[in-house]
């Protein structure tokens, strides 16, 4: 209140001051109170217009004005949206068309020209050796209900030079035939093979000795088969597939060793529904009987093979199996039963591109003379017969294909064998251990370690190349080594058509150092025989549809090599010959 009233009398006093003094001296005159503020008085000398401008300073107090809340509650307008209404009209007029409509040729619809189908192909050549060689083939044009095919083969050759006696021929007739029904196919064939070998591998120094004349070295293998199958191709797949196979095999050579083989295969199987999230799963059963009569001059005997195969296969997502079993009873002078595992697990772990497999398993063979006689036709007319057992295989590998064009196939399998055969030299009479030209069988216990490998490419119909080789490692039980069995074998061929009227195709094949069994002081000698490669070609020229020539010629390295002990094989050797379709 002080201080208010000390404001007033300020102003009232600096008014009367002003008055006192007059307007024409200009001054200032302080008053200063103590209190808190100061007034500055200013003063005019000068005659102006009434104006005054008073600055107070003191200092800020605050004051907050009386608030009122307001208590109206928003509300939105409930107005109702009142649609426009639209409306339109079309004047409409009518336009002449000029377009007059013309007549269009219907077009013709034509099936697709059909291959020409030809029933016959001939071909015939010569070539050096004295080698005249002639094939035909025949059979039925496409039908939906059967299906025939003939077969016909003569090639022979001359002596070697160096080696009299070293000739050969096969001849060859087969007839096959196929019934398609509506469910099933029935097919069956029979065929007629007669080939002629010479035993010309014999110690030259032993020619005054022993009679080497062209009736004593001469072997022939005469051998007739037939086969009937008859198997289920359902459409359903809930029906019970079954497959039904029965062969007959007859064998007699120039020493009048026989060999009778009769031999039956039943198997079923059927899809089933035993786990829910399994893919796929099925069921089967297959039995077989191998029926052997073998006679000779010192034995007449029979044996047989029964065996009994379950399994059970499956799929579940990226993973598939096989397991089973393998029952195997020799049917000999005593009855020995073989019981194997059977397991399979494939992955596939790039779909449709790379698949990984492993499993187990295990067999027994019986070795006939039908077989041996296959392999080595230099063999003895009485040569012991036993079954070759493999205990227990294990194996794995992959599967996978490269883009479009390229297919490739691993595997690596660790077997023990039992009783595994082997050719060497016989030395059972005197004879054949001084001409050292005919071979015998000799079973051995071994492990083996086998790699595998098979490369396809394919860019085109027109150019293919595949690539096989097979690397073998054996350790053995009882023999020095495993004789006459090279530990890789590699073979390479390829084909590329040119323009439709030239083929060629040629072929590599190699073969490891093999040894072969002799004696030395009655002792065991391991002969080396030399690996080598055959290096093959061949080419076709088309003159038409109908007419080719062509010429192949083999082992163009010109190497004499032998693939068993003492039998060298022909040098460079071609036929020259033509085709003809009709």
């Amino acid at each position: 209140m002080i201080q208010f009233l000390y404001r007033h009398i300020s102003i009232s006093l600096m008014k009367v001051v002003k008055l006192a003094i007059g307007k024409k001296w200009c001054c200032y005159f302080i008053i200063g109170m103590v209190c808190e503020g100061v007034i500055i008085i200013p003063a005019y000398t000068q005659v102006m217009p009434y104006n005054e401008e008073i600055t107070v300073i003191a200092p800020y107090v605050p004051v907050i004005s009386e608030a009122s809340k307001i208590t109206a509650i928003p509300k939105i307008p409930d107005s109702e949206i009142v649609k426009p209404e639209l409306s339109y009209s079309i004047d409409s007029y009518p336009v002449l068309s000029k377009f007059r409509s013309q007549l269009i040729t219907p077009v013709t619809a034509r099936a697709e020209p059909q291959p020409v189908l030809l029933r016959n192909l001939i071909k015939a050549g010569f070539g050096n050796y004295m080698t005249p060689y002639i094939e035909f083939f025949a059979g039925s044009l496409g039908s939906k209900t059967y299906s025939l095919g003939l077969h016909v083969k003569h090639i022979s050759s001359g002596e070697m030079k160096g080696y009299p006696n070293s000739s050969r021929s096969d001849n060859s007739i087969g007839l096959s035939a196929e019934r398609y029904l509506k469910n099933h196919t029935l097919s069956g064939d029979v065929s007629f093979d007669r080939k002629v070998v010479h035993h010309y591998g014999y110690d030259q120094s032993m020619t005054e000795m022993y009679d080497v004349s062209e009736k004593i070295l001469r072997q022939v293998f005469l051998s007739f088969g037939a086969d009937l199958n008859l198997f289920s191709n359902y459409s359903d797949q809930k029906k019970l597939n079954h497959s039904l196979n029965l062969s007959y095999n007859y064998l007699a050579d120039h020493y009048e060793s026989l060999e009778h083989q009769i031999f039956f295969k039943a198997s079923l199987d059927k899809n089933i529904r035993l786990i829910e999230n399994f893919d796929k799963q099925r069921f089967g059963l297959a039995a077989s009987l191998d029926f052997y009569n073998n006679k000779d001059s010192l034995v007449n005997a029979q044996s047989g093979l029964l065996t009994f195969q379950p399994f059970i296969e499956g799929a579940f997502n990226e993973y598939s199996f096989y397991v089973g079993m393998k029952a195997s009873v020799e049917l000999d002078s005593t009855v020995k039963v073989y019981l194997y595992p059977l397991a399979e697990v494939n992955i596939h772990i790039i779909n449709n591109i790379l698949m990984a497999y492993i499993g187990i398993s295990g067999e027994v063979k019986r070795n006939s003379f039908s077989s041996l006689s296959r392999e080595n036709p230099f063999i003895i007319s009485v040569i012991p017969l036993d079954y070759t057992r493999n205990r227990f295989k294990l194996y794995g590998g992959i599967n996978t294909h490269i883009g479009k064009n390229i297919d490739v196939n691993a595997s690596l399998s660790s077997s023990i064998i039992s009783s595994m055969p082997f050719f060497v030299t016989d030395t059972s009479t005197q004879r054949n251990k001084d001409l050292q030209n005919q071979f015998t069988v000799v079973y051995n216990d071994v492990k083996e370690i086998k790699g595998k490998i098979n490369f396809l490419y394919q860019a085109t119909d027109r150019f293919t190349l595949l690539l096989t080789g097979n690397f073998y490692q054996y350790f053995m039980d009882d023999e020095v080594k495993a004789w006459h069995t090279p530990p890789y074998d590699v073979s390479l061929t390829g084909k590329y058509t040119i323009r439709d009227k030239f083929l060629i195709y040629s072929g590599i094949r190699a073969y490891g150092r093999a040894y072969a069994r002799t004696f030395e002081a009655n002792e065991v000698v391991a002969k080396k025989l030399n690996g080598f490669v055959d290096v093959s070609l061949g080419m076709e020229y088309r003159y038409s549809k109908k007419l080719a020539g062509f010429i192949d010629l083999n082992n163009i390295t010109n190497i004499r090599y032998s693939f068993w002990n003492n039998y060298p094989g022909q040098n460079l050797n071609f036929i020259i010959g033509a085709s003809y379709s009709f």
